[in-house]
C-alpha cells in the first residue's frame, strides 16, 4: 500500500512524468531479461486477462 499511497492524487501528467522516469532506470536492466520458461509465462498471460 505504500506505492499507492504515494501516488495518491497525483494528476496524469505528474504520473506520466514519475512513469517515464522509472521506465527509463530500468530500460537497460529490462533489456538483459530472458523469458526461459514458456509454460510460466504461459500461466502469468491466463492471469492477466
Amino acid at each position: 500500500m505504500l506505492i499507492a499511497e504515494a501516488v495518491a492524487g497525483l494528476k496524469y501528467s505528474e504520473w506520466s512524468r514519475i512513469k517515464t522516469a522509472i521506465d527509463k532506470k530500468f530500460s537497460s536492466a529490462s533489456n538483459r531479461v530472458k523469458l526461459e520458461d514458456a509454460e510460466e509465462l504461459k500461466v502469468a498471460i491466463e492471469i492477466e486477462l
